[in-house]
């Protein structure tokens, strides 16, 4: 895992801070941050979950001593019904919200945890939107008011459900966003701007590899309409992550390259261009990075 300063011009090769070794991260697909910018980290395991977790970081991981850092809660254990996490999730609250396989089956669910203790919690998860088979959710994020979406790569969708209400969740989605219309191949990941605006990136389909969808605010019902923006760059090989920052810069992860891209903020129609900024090389330390997270 690696922390870097945003809103960078041109390449990045360097780190801030990054986190190995004792930090008991082990397959990182997915990463999150709090009100506080607390890092969370959703760590895929081995066959029957044993190493499946999630792991909490403070906002500045030292780069004095990579690989020393500990983390400071951990979701981990039977009772977590962890397996498998691809997405993760944290509202202004602190309730945690994960996307993964349910135990002993192929179905995908969205668990909600109410927030950690420090140390380690083995805690089951106190509300879960089952989403059945046919489902794989490597995107998870919450718009300002709490709402959950969800990237479906099998399904070349997106799907918004209401924010909790206390502590319980409504199954019934507000909105769906699919059909030819909105352009989608492979969504695998998704992000809100502070418009409440869609970002969605689509890990194939582009020149040559992925590419970004835009889709209006406050979807309803059956959404099968054309993104507002596509991002496409020639540098860009899969695009399995995205993020926006508070001042709408679009962040882009990329395994194959292996990097991460920022682009413009407010994009409009079809464009191809290439990165404002580009996080690469050997001194950053960035290997097939699958998730990206900013503020």
């Amino acid at each position: 895992m690696g922390v870097f300063a945003g809103d960078f011009a041109g390449a990045q090769t360097t780190a801030e801070a990054s986190a190995a070794g004792s930090s008991q991260l082990h397959y990182p697909r997915a990463v999150a941050l709090d009100s506080s910018q607390n890092i969370y980290v959703a760590n895929e395991g081995s066959i029957g979950g044993l190493l499946d977790s999630v792991t909490v970081y403070p906002p500045n991981v030292p780069m004095t001593s990579p690989g020393t850092t500990g983390p400071s809660e951990v979701l981990q254990g039977s009772n977590t019904q962890l397996q498998g996490p691809t997405g993760i999730a944290v509202d202004s609250a602190g309730y945690i919200y994960t996307a993964g396989v349910s135990p002993g089956t192929l179905n995908y669910v969205i668990n909600m945890y109410a927030p950690l203790a420090a140390g380690t919690n083995n805690t089951a998860p106190i509300a879960t939107i089952p989403l059945g088979s046919n489902v794989f959710v490597p995107g998870l994020a919450l718009d300002a008011s709490g709402r959950i979406y969800l990237s479906n790569y099998n399904q070349n969708s997106v799907t918004l459900y209401p924010a909790r209400a206390g502590t319980t969740l409504n199954s019934t989605p507000v909105a769906t966003i699919a059909g030819a219309a909105t352009l989608m191949n492979s969504p695998s990941g998704v992000a809100i701007d502070a418009s409440g605006k869609i970002y969605v990136s689509n890990e194939f389909g582009g020149a040559p590899g992925g590419f970004i969808n835009v889709y209006a605010a406050n979807p309803s019902g059956g959404v099968n309409a054309a993104p507002l923006a596509q991002i496409f760059s020639a540098t860009l090989g899969r695009a399995t992550s995205v993020a926006v920052d508070t001042s709408g810069e679009i962040y882009v992860a990329d395994p194959d390259a292996p990097a991460v891209d920022e682009f413009a903020a407010n994009p409009s129609g079809a464009v191809t261009e290439a990165p404002a900024g580009t996080i690469s090389g050997v001194v950053c330390g960035l290997q097939l990075p699958e998730g990206v997270a900013a503020h």
